[in-house]
């Protein structure tokens, strides 16, 4: 926010009860410091009605896994869930917000005891969370998030019914023939936190109500408000009591405040909406005045803003606010252009060094394969080469096997002349008859 409006913090605004109010809607938590921030209430877990005689009355309180709580038994440990976490389906690495405040509200003996949550969402932690996140926010806003409890315990009783009664007795004194409905959980020794689930064992564990971070603010610091229309109401009136320095003075504030009272009177409602917030403010028809009122000339002066000096406040600021959020949207969209360059120059330049290194690897290839032709006596040329270098290094081998086979096979003299009678001549016959001669 530039320097123009860096008084803000330190004034006091001071409205009339009942001149403007502001409806937030839509994304309207720019106008709170904490906008990632979602506050809910819910309902986290019920007890058991205070009378055990109405067995559906009772039933009505034991969960889908069959547990139920006591009263007496929740009292003492439904504080120890302060402070601690939401997680998405009790997953620990799933940590979505936490839970601030606890309150019991007490069973009757028609209606089970509540132990209502408020909490805080982090929608930090649900963009985290991607697709999941979504459909959990989704849930949030609409009112339809269901919860369930995390809890550490000792012990169990059951809850039995016999005798047209309901009992809740040890597991040593369950009466013979008795209906066992559920089980009491005892002995707690704490709530340690909460799951946000789809469907949890205790249907009525739902959400009671959403608010953003600035609605919460709002209703927090009405009281806050409401004080200091008050303070300086009082201030005022003693003051008007006081002696003033002449008559003129004397009735001038009156007139001044009777003029503009007629003035409200006749006035109609303005509306003014941004993107942000509805402004609804009623200002007078004319200009009104503006009074200053001051007990001594030391004493620092309080000023009564008019509804419109407030609509101009609020329009400057977040005029202000959406200029700085759209020169900051303008600042990221250059530094992920920026980097999009980058990124495109280091592909290139990594294409760039792949195809080296595959040129490298075939020169390499290419040589050893020259040094094999070569120790085999094969001739070749750059152009058996190159396609030699595609093929397998099995596949080379059969090769130049094959070449040396061939070229043995050409050096080889075979005799293929072949006389006419050598046909009909008997090799046997030929040796006896040498054999004989020799004798």
């Amino acid at each position: 926010m530039d320097s123009k409006h860096a008084g803000l913090e330190r004034r006091k605004i001071l409205i009339k009860p009942g001149e403007y109010t502001v409806e937030p809607y839509g994304s309207a938590d720019v106008t709170d410091n904490r906008p990632m921030k979602i506050f809910i209430k819910y309902i986290l877990l019920h007890t058991l009605p205070t009378d055990l005689s109405d067995i559906e009355k009772v039933a009505k309180y034991i969960n889908a896994n069959k547990d139920a709580f006591l009263e007496e038994e929740i009292l003492p440990v439904y504080r120890t869930v302060e402070g601690s976490l939401i997680r998405s389906s009790h997953d620990p690495a799933k940590n979505i917000g936490s839970n601030i405040v606890a309150e019991y509200i007490p069973a009757t003996a028609d209606k089970g005891g509540e132990l209502v949550i408020t909490a805080l969402i982090d929608k930090e932690a649900l963009a985290a969370l991607e697709e999941e996140g979504e459909f959990i926010y989704k849930e949030i806003r609409e009112g339809r998030a269901t919860f369930s409890m995390e809890v550490w315990f000792k012990t169990v009783k059951p809850i039995v019914f016999v005798d047209n009664q309901v009992k809740v007795v040890t597991i040593d004194e369950i009466p013979e023939g008795a209906l066992t409905l559920g089980y009491a959980l005892c002995d707690i020794v704490e709530i340690s936190g909460s799951g946000l689930v789809a469907n949890p064992a205790d249907k009525e564990a739902i959400t009671l109500e959403v608010r953003n971070a600035a609605e919460n603010a709002e209703q927090a610091s009405e009281q806050t408000v409401v004080a200091e229309e008050e303070a300086i109401k009082q201030k005022v009136a003693t003051e008007e009591t006081q002696e003033p320095e002449n008559a003129n003075e004397q009735e001038a504030v009156p007139e001044q405040e009777t003029a503009n009272e007629q003035e409200t009177q006749l006035a109609e409602p303005t509306t003014v909406t941004t993107d942000t917030a509805k402004v609804t403010v009623k200002a007078p028809v004319a200009e009104p005045a503006v009074y200053t009122y001051s007990s001594s000339s030391n004493s620092e002066p309080v000023t009564l803003l008019t509804a419109e000096d407030v609509k101009k406040i609020m329009s400057e600021v977040i005029s202000d606010y959406f200029a700085e959020a759209e020169e900051a949207k303008k600042e990221a969209q250059n530094e992920i252009d920026k980097l999009k360059t980058e990124i495109e120059e280091l592909k290139n330049k990594l294409a760039e060094k792949e195809k080296e290194i595959a040129e490298a690897k075939k020169e390499s290839r290419r040589a050893a394969i020259k040094e094999k032709l070569i120790a085999a006596s094969i001739e070749f040329d750059d152009a058996l080469l190159d396609s030699l270098v595609e093929k397998s290094d099995d596949d080379i081998e059969l090769m130049i096997n094959l070449s040396k086979r061939k070229k043995a096979e050409a050096e080889t003299v075979v005799n293929k002349t072949l006389s006419p009678q050598s046909r009909d001549v008997n090799p046997f016959t030929e040796y006896r008859k040498t054999a004989k001669e020799e004798v």
